[in-house]
């Protein structure tokens, strides 16, 4: 506690001292400036002299060459700055010439700032630098710095009385700043060069060196404010230098002696630093020997009195023959021998190692090559323990010892050992739980293919199970018949949706659902969702009514088809468990949490709606409410025995909304109804104006009501129409006459499907060939000109997959190679879709399929009162042409221009389209140039702009693939893939010019 006083005493009164020197100092200026500065650069003189005495006399102990080059460079540096001194106005030394502080001052600064980068040269050289060269070199710089200022004065004028500094002295300092910068940036290169005391006192002496150049580069005056500031920061740059030279020189190699004996302990940590003081007197009195007798004496009996008090283990050993000399209290203590007993010892008898090895040692420890080794040490009672020595020679009675300190480290082996054998279990056990990772990766892919499998292998009968129930209701039946057709249709929709739920919670349970991002239209979703569940509330007399608040943003980012499931299941659940009364679809904006702290377009850039489906039925009791979302959970027994289900929808839909960043509840009453609500945060599309050809509108209101008692459908303030309309295939064969030429390839294995699909289309009175596996499918489609192939996935011989590529392949015949080709599976996953698509498929239809589903991707992809002839007349004989207007007509035109779905998006006006063609192309070129500006200049943020303006432009113009491509460059920007986004820069571009040509053969005008 006495020591850690004093420490702070000292240190309390070295800062007091420092403080009163520079207020000493400040009020020498206030006497006279020319007595502040002479004293304040004689300081640094003599700052810089010890720097230099410093690392000259313990150029031994440094191994720093960094530093001590430095300080040999200080010295010259130094000097220049006493020159500096002698020379200012006012000193009366130099009277004949006006501009020699200034100029001494310059070459000073040039020299230190020189000497800070040159000596990162040393910084690696492990072998001692030649500081006879380096001082020759330095006085030769000065003397010639002197001449040219002194003499030949052919150094630049650096300051004019009266007018300042000259325009040479103010570079010249910046040009000392920049190489000061260079000099910390460096600095930080070699970091681990250094002390972390020493690296950061360079720091400091760097950054004041250039906070005093910058001063000196404002001051008009000599006798200025920035002129004070300048020269005490060069005063705190030299002080900082100097402590860093002490620590270097001085404090550190005193700490690194018996630094590992430090550690053991503090004690130890004295002993050390006295030992080797000793150590030193002894060397040097054993030079003086005959000359003092009674010094070394003293000396000898110091040391006697400090080794035989000693705890710690130590010994004197003769190295020639290995007898102890001498051993300490703490080494009787440690072996449990007498000094009697270790007087007729040899380290022979202790270390466990062979004579051999041991002489071996102890002539390295003499030439000093090692000082510090491990061996195995035998106790008095026989025990082994392992030990580390710390040996080293020193003179004694005229002769040389070793004087070794021996460590006990058994625990610390004993330790290590312990450890490595953890190490070793944890390596197995992390071997075992990789085995373990790597099967269960493989039983989660099996099950992924077990349920890919089961999805398609259960969807195939069902297929064929519901359409036959359909065509069966299409036939005359008495009132038996069709009540026995009902229930199995009936039976047949519930056996399907249990099996979607029941896949939907495996993938679920698995992590392997997947979210989709695409741009639709809200209104559209709620829209198809009210016309699939309006019948069942109209055959229950029901009320069904949906309120879209005006603020409920339409055009959004999200997964529709995920969307739409959770508003059916809410709605089935809503009509199942309404008896009278109504249901009601309610969309509202929720305020957005995450966008409070946004600020400017980005805040508007995303919503949060809040969907709710409220019904006056039986409600649900509180005890039962928290149980509603789990799996296979209903309220009770008797509920499930007298509405059927299993509980597993309430529980995938609050999976579905929770993965779209939202969340699910419910509000209930027993006997008075419930409200069932969940929320999905989107992103904005953004609307397209004036500039990019036309404006998209919102709807004034989506606010309908279909009212089911008295078996009418009203609207309020309708934004679409929604009267009288039926499904029944039946019902659609008057509208069908116009394609019934359609020539149709169905390409499916399965014969059940096969009978369901030619069912369907017989219908409607339309006829198709069969290709019982993609091989066929191929043959057939090379002898016959077909407007659709319907293709199976999974097929024997061929896949679906396999027998796409090949058709769209150039090198392969086929005479209708544009023909639209659209998949027919069981395997409904993001990822199966993409597949087709990516194969060259137009369109996909998940099993088992609506029959009005069908008849809808007929009428897309087949002209209406057209031959075969009208379907190809602008087809060229190749194939595959290589011309480029040759190949705009030989794809897919509704990919690059659909003109039908334009036309009805502005009404059927064929003179607004021609005139929107223009302004069109005019903004998709000048778009497409700022895109190139943006990714030219590497612009996340305007690339992201651009590409979605494209996009928006091209959707809006039935441009798919060129919003497509947009898309992908928007996704690319957003994500920070500059690269990528340049890489599709040359396909946007293509598809571009191919939208431009297709304009020029579909629209009738040149673009």
């Amino acid at each position: 506690m006495r020591m850690n006083t004093n420490t702070i005493n000292n240190k309390s009164t070295s800062i007091i001292f420092k403080v009163l020197l520079l207020i000493g100092l400040y009020i020498t200026n206030l006497h006279s400036y020319l007595l502040f500065h002479t004293v304040l650069e004689l300081f640094t003189v003599i700052v810089a002299g010890i720097i230099f005495i410093i690392a000259w006399n313990s150029i031994e102990q440094n191994d720093n060459n960094y530093l001590l080059f430095i300080a040999i460079g200080y010295i010259f540096i130094a000097g220049l700055d006493l020159l500096h001194t002698i020379s200012y106005k006012g000193m009366n030394i130099f009277t004949s010439y006006d501009f020699y502080a200034n100029q001494f001052w310059i070459a000073a600064r040039s020299l230190q700032s020189l000497t800070l980068l040159f000596a990162f040269l040393f910084i690696n050289k492990e072998k001692k630098i030649n500081k006879n060269l380096i001082v020759s070199i330095y006085a030769l710089i000065c003397f010639l710095l002197t001449l040219s200022i002194l003499d030949w004065k052919i150094f630049p004028i650096c300051f004019v009385e009266g007018k300042g500094q000259t325009q040479f002295k103010i570079i010249s300092e910046y040009l000392i700043c920049m190489v000061l910068f260079v000099d910390i940036i460096i600095l930080f290169k070699y970091r681990e060069k250094f002390e972390n005391y020493v690296f950061k006192l360079m720091v400091y002496s760097i950054s004041f060196t250039i906070i005093s150049e910058l001063s000196f580069t404002f001051y008009i005056s000599n006798y200025g404010l920035s002129n004070i500031v300048g020269h005490y920061s060069k005063l705190f740059a030299f002080y900082a230098i100097y402590k860093a030279i002490v620590e270097t020189s001085i404090v550190r190699p005193h700490e690194i002696i018996f630094r590992e004996y430090v550690i053991q302990s503090k004690e130890a940590q004295a002993l050390g630093k006295q030992l080797k003081i000793q150590n030193k007197e002894l060397e040097s009195q054993n030079q003086a020997l005959l000359r003092n007798e009674e010094t070394l004496r003293t000396s000898e009996e110091q040391f006697r009195a400090m080794f035989e008090k000693h705890h710690a283990v130590m010994m004197l050993i003769e190295p020639d023959t290995g007898k102890i000399v001498k051993a300490n209290q703490g080494a009787e203590k440690y072996y449990d021998y007498t000094a009697e007993e270790f007087a007729n010892l040899n380290i022979q008898h202790i270390n466990m190692l062979t004579k051999e090895e041991i002489t071996s040692l102890m002539e390295k420890v003499l030439d000093r090559q090692q000082n510090r080794f491990e061996s195995q040490h035998k106790l008095k009672n026989g025990e082994i323990r392992d030990v580390v020595i710390h040996s080293s020679p020193i003179p004694f009675k005229g002769t040389t010892l070793l004087f070794s300190i021996i460590h006990d480290i058994t625990e610390r082996n004993q330790a290590e050992k312990a450890l490595l054998e953890t190490n070793q279990q944890l390596q197995e056990a992390i071997e075992i739980a990789t085995q373990m990772t790597k099967n269960a990766q493989m039983a989660d892919i099996a099950k992924s293919s077990f349920l890919a499998n089961m999805s398609h292998e259960i969807r195939t009968p069902m297929n064929a199970v519901i359409n036959m129930n359909r065509l069966l209701l299409d036939t005359p039946l008495n009132e038996e018949q069709k009540d026995y057709a009902e229930t199995a249709m009936l039976s047949s929709e519930m056996l399907l949706s249990l099996i979607n739920n029941i896949l939907d919670f495996s993938k679920i349970e698995a992590g392997k659902l997947e979210i989709e991002n695409i741009d639709f239209n809200l209104t559209d979703i709620t829209k198809s969702v009210i016309k699939i569940i309006e019948f069942k509330a109209k055959e229950k007399g029901l009320l069904l009514e949906q309120r879209i608040e005006p603020d409920v943003y339409p055009y959004l980012v999200g997964d529709p088809v995920r969307i739409r499931q959770i508003i059916l299941n809410f709605l089935n659940n809503a009509i199942k468990f309404t008896e009278q009364g109504g249901v009601i679809l309610h969309l509202s904006t929720e305020s957005d949490l995450e966008n409070e702290n946004i600020n400017g377009s980005e805040k508007n850039r995303y919503t949060t709606v809040r969907f709710e489906i409220k019904d006056t039925g039986i409600g649900i009791s509180e005890e039962h409410k928290e149980k509603l979302f789990q799996s296979f959970s209903q309220e009770e027994a008797s509920i499930s025995r007298k509405y059927g289900g299993t509980g597993l929808g309430l529980a995938i839909s609050k999976q579905l909304a929770e993965l779209m960043g939202g969340k699910v509840g419910v509000e209930s009453q027993k006997g008075v109804g419930s409200t069932f609500w969940f929320t999905v945060r989107f992103e904005k599309i953004a609307k397209l104006d004036s500039s990019n050809g036309f404006k998209a509108e919102i709807p004034e209101s989506s606010n309908q009501i279909y009212s089911t008692t008295d078996k009418t459908y009203n609207t309020a303030n309708k934004p679409y129409s929604t009267s009288n309309q039926t499904y029944s295939t039946a019902n659609q064969i008057n509208n069908i006459s116009n394609i019934s030429h359609a020539r149709i390839l169905l390409a499916e294995d399965n014969i059940m499907n096969q009978k369901v699909a030619l069912a369907i289309l017989g219908k409607w009175g339309i006829s198709a060939d069969i290709a019982n596996n993609g091989k066929e499918a191929i043959e057939k489609a090379s002898k016959k000109h077909y407007h659709l192939i319907f293709m199976d996935m999974q097929m024997p011989d061929l896949d679906g997959i396999e027998a796409t590529e090949i058709i769209r392949n150039c090198d392969v015949s086929i005479l209708n190679k544009n023909v639209p080709i659209v998949a027919m599976t069981a395997n409904a996953s993001v990822e199966d879709r993409q597949n087709c698509f990516n194969a060259g498929m137009n369109h996909f239809i998940s099993k088992p399929f609506e029959p009005e589903e069908l008849m809808a991707v007929i009428r897309k992809y087949v002209k209406e009162d057209s031959t075969c002839e009208d379907d190809v007349k602008f087809i060229n004989d190749d194939p595959c042409p290589t011309d480029v207007n040759k190949t705009v007509l030989n794809v897919d035109e509704s990919s690059i221009f659909d003109r039908q779905d334009f036309l009805k998006r502005l009404g059927g006006n064929e003179e607004i389209l021609k005139l929107l063609i223009v302004n069109l192309l005019q903004s998709l070129v000048s778009n497409m140039e700022n895109l190139k500006t943006a990714i030219n200049d590497r612009d996340t943020v305007q690339i992201r702009f651009h590409a979605h303006t494209i996009k928006g432009i091209a959707l809006n113009s039935s441009a798919k693939k060129v919003a497509s491509i947009a898309q992908q460059i928007e996704l690319n920007g957003k994500e920070n893939r500059i690269d990528d986004a340049c890489a599709m820069l040359s396909e946007l571009e293509e598809q571009i010019d191919l939208f431009k040509l297709t304009l020029y053969f579909t629209a009738g005008e040149n673009p």
